[in-house]
């Protein structure tokens, strides 16, 4: 219910450039709420979504929301439990983010397979200048 109010209230912030929603566990369901307004946040250049635990059904709405992010230049997805599953559909989110300099994708739990799956998808950050892997088993 509360992220459901936020979620309202961020529509009016168009001017908004860095949001920090790190720590507050809404899960894959909490995600839906804040992809809906994701298209009136066209300003944003810092998202920290950190330790949420999105999961790995998460990833279709986490991509989602990205594209909406043209001025992007630091993306925080630490600790999320994505999972491979959750990292392919950032692969087409990443294309969009051409500003992207700035990525943390550690503690998701990635395996051989994760790695390979985001592969792809940080080769799409031409202006990557800083990524961070850690802690993916």
């Amino acid at each position: 219910e509360g992220l459901k109010s936020l979620s309202s209230s961020l529509e009016k912030l168009t001017s908004l450039t860095s949001f920090n929603l790190g720590d507050n566990n809404f899960q894959a369901e909490g995600l839906k709420f804040l992809s809906g307004v994701s298209k009136s946040l066209v300003s944003l250049k810092y998202l920290n979504l950190c330790d949420n635990n999105i999961g790995p059904t998460g990833g279709d709405d986490l991509s989602q929301m990205l594209i909406n992010f043209p001025e992007l230049i630091e993306l925080n997805l630490s600790a999320n439990d994505l999972q491979a599953a959750g990292c392919k559909p950032l692969v087409e989110a990443f294309k969009k983010l051409k500003k992207l300099k700035s990525l943390e994708i550690g503690y998701n739990n990635l395996d051989i397979e994760g790695a390979g799956t985001l592969g792809p998808a940080v080769k799409e950050l031409t202006s990557l200048n800083y990524l961070s892997v850690t802690n993916n088993n």
